[in-house]
């Protein structure tokens, strides 16, 4: 009994040991637990007193390190989660009584509480601190921007309008190159006024204060843009107006320019008219592109004066000044033109009566010449060439009646004091218009005259040649008798051949009698006529009259012999025709 007593206590005290063991082991476990805790919890007692600091820097600078700061903070926070939830679970490992010991849950509901109070707190912090950093960018912006707008302020109040134009170029340019760069620059008005608006959007703690920044910004913008556009107005006014002024001057200028090349123009000098010509016209197109012009300065007086009420009595004078110039220039100038196409006029008949003189003198060395020539062939030749004289005698005929006519016009209008009107120089009043008149109608009747003596010259020229032909021809005819007469003398002939040459005899005598007749009228007419050459047609008839007679008694002398044989022979052969028959 005892030994069993022995053993139960044995085992009992077996068992007691493995109690205390275990309870030593949820002893270990429970105080690594608290000792955990106490880590955890003095961590989150340093996390809380920086998450909780009011520190959000002084600068743009500082906010941003201490931005950067947060974030390793907030990173070191959501790193301890995986401890957090280890210690939950660690707590869930406690045993029972440990577990269930109210310390315990305190701890644990305290680690979890503070835990998400350091996260919140956190997600604050960072909050604030880039509300700060934004605020700090937008001072910057903000301050950049009003700085830049009250430079651009100084520097519009240092461009001045004009008071010459020569420097209106200069002050132009410079505005302009203002201009892009206000342009450019209201990108970061709109950029201030974005961050502005999207920290009053996120509930800002200093909203008011952001928007009295927005609405500084915008007042100030708008204030520059406000004195932008009048200086632009006052720019525009003052250089349109000295412009103006420049176009007035211009105008002038230009007026007396062109009204000393006018009258430098001597109109009533034939000379160079061309050129004359030439440089009115040349001013005539100038004069219709400044015309333009000069209209424009009276349509813009108006606006001008309004614009500049100061300046309005000599703005409107000069205006009125350019008019009248204008005026006068274009009267000057028609008045020229009218010069000089008078004087262009008659240099025209001058160079058109200079022209058909020197034809008369060509028309009258071909009519006056003396020239005649052998041969009807040669001799028609030169009366074709003489007719197409004549036929051009024709055709100057309409030219030299409009000289005369307009030669007689003009001495009438000369007369009258119309054509000239006293700008005609000596010099060309002395043309010798009135003796060219004089000696081109002198020559065109000479030209008539010696046209016609020359046709009859040329005419009895081929007469004498056509005079001469038949005198040859009817020479001719009187040697074939001759020649016959010759050969009815032969004694070798015989009678019935010679009765057949006193026939042919016969026959060219009636030939040579009909041309003889012809030859005498004509010759007697070409010396009735007074040709040139009477005395050699006289001695030409008379000759061939001589040489007939010779021939017309030597066939008196040969034809009764001769015509009582063939009387004889016509009777024989009758006879043996009827003795036949």
């Amino acid at each position: 009994a005892r030994i069993y007593q022995v053993q139960e206590h044995y085992e009992k005290l077996v068992s007691l040991c493995k109690q205390r063991e275990a309870r030593l082991l949820e002893v270990v476990t429970y105080q690594t637990y608290l000792n955990d805790t106490d880590e955890i919890l003095l961590w989150l007692a340093d996390m809380e007193k920086i998450v909780e600091t009011e520190d959000l820097g002084k600068d743009e600078a500082t906010a941003q390190l201490l931005l950067k700061k947060h974030k390793a903070l907030e990173e070191e926070i959501s790193g301890y989660e995986p401890m957090i939830s280890g210690l939950k679970k660690q707590q869930d490992n406690l045993s029972s009584q440990d577990r269930l010991l109210a310390v315990t849950r305190e701890r644990q509901d305290a680690i979890e509480s503070k835990y998400s109070d350091i996260i919140q707190l956190a997600k604050q912090r960072r909050q604030l601190l880039v509300f700060a950093y934004s605020m700090f960018l937008l001072y910057r912006e903000a301050g950049g921007v009003k700085s830049w707008i009250l430079e651009k302020e100084s520097l519009l109040a240092t461009i001045t309008a004009p008071e010459e134009y020569t420097d209106a170029d200069v002050v132009e340019r410079r505005f302009e190159s203002f201009l892009p760069e206000l342009e450019t620059y209201e990108y970061r008005i709109e950029e201030v006024t974005d961050l502005g608006q999207q920290l009053i959007g996120k509930s800002h703690p200093k909203s008011d204060e952001i928007e009295d920044i927005i609405r500084e910004i915008a007042e100030l913008w708008e204030t520059l843009n406000e004195h932008v556009e009048d200086k632009r107005i006052e720019l525009i006014s003052t250089i349109s107006l000295q412009q103006f002024k420049n176009s007035i001057h211009y105008c002038v200028n230009w007026i007396t320019c062109k009204a000393k090349a006018l009258l430098a123009i001597q109109s009533g000098d034939v000379s160079n008219i061309d050129t004359k010509i030439r440089t009115v016209q040349l001013i005539e197109k100038e004069l219709l592109l400044l015309q333009d012009k000069v209209a424009q300065l009276d349509t813009e007086v108006e606006k001008h004066a309004r614009l500049s009420p100061d300046e309005r009595a000599e703005i409107t004078d000069s205006v009125n000044k350019v008019s009248q110039q204008w005026g006068e220039l274009n009267n000057l100038l028609a008045e020229k033109k009218k010069q000089l196409e008078k004087t262009s006029y008659l240099r025209a008949f001058i160079t058109d009566l200079d022209s058909f003189l020197l034809w008369e003198d060509e028309a009258l060395t071909e009519v006056e010449s003396k020239e005649v020539d052998v041969g009807i062939a040669r001799v028609d030749l030169k009366i074709k060439q003489h007719n197409d004289i004549r036929a051009e005698i024709d055709t100057f005929s309409g030219k030299y009646h409009d000289l005369l006519a307009t030669g007689e016009e003009m001495k009438e209008q000369r007369i009258n004091g119309e054509l000239w009107d006293g700008t005609v120089s000596e010099q060309n009043n002395n043309n010798g218009i009135k003796e060219k008149l004089s000696d081109m109608q002198e020559k065109w009747y000479q030209l008539e005259d010696s046209w016609d003596n020359r046709a009859k010259l040329l005419n009895q020229c081929r007469a004498l040649q056509l005079f001469k032909r038949d005198v040859r021809l009817a020479e001719n005819t009187l040697n074939k008798q001759d020649t016959v007469l010759e050969e009815m003398k032969s004694a070798d002939v015989s009678p019935e051949v010679r009765i057949r040459k006193l026939e042919t005899f016969e026959k060219l005598s009636v030939i040579a009698d009909n041309k003889l007749d012809t030859l005498r009228k004509t010759a007697n007419a070409l010396i009735e006529d007074q040709h040139y050459e009477s005395d050699q047609i006289r001695e030409i008839i008379e000759a061939l009259l001589k040489g007939t007679l010779r021939t017309v008694s030597a066939l008196t002398k040969r034809r009764m012999p001769l015509t009582t044989l063939s009387d004889s022979r016509n009777s024989w052969r009758t006879a043996q025709s009827l003795l036949s028959g």
